[in-house]
């Protein structure tokens, strides 16, 4: 079901934005230099990642928490203002 919702997810990204992303994926889990690194290399992208489920307010469900990390070049678009 994860899988499934995930995969769900990055199709309706991709639909949305079409050729405007360098990369739409899935997170691999951690937080690295690597990981980092590759993720501002292919700027402009959206990855996305479960964090897991907790207990929902009604008896018997779960509420799946998922986020989306938007990775941008310049989102202010303005080259000078650029930090570094």
């Amino acid at each position: 079901m994860i899988t499934e919702t995930e995969q769900a997810y990055i199709a309706r990204i991709r639909e949305y934005f079409g050729n405007e992303l360098v990369s739409v994926d899935t997170h691999p889990g951690d937080w690295n230099d690597s990981v980092l690194r590759t993720m501002l290399i292919n700027a402009p992208a959206i990855y996305v990642a479960w964090l897991g489920a907790g207990e929902g307010r009604t008896r018997g469900r779960l509420v799946s928490h998922w986020v989306f990390y938007v990775i941008g070049d310049m989102l202010n678009g303005r080259e000078a203002s650029r930090p570094g």
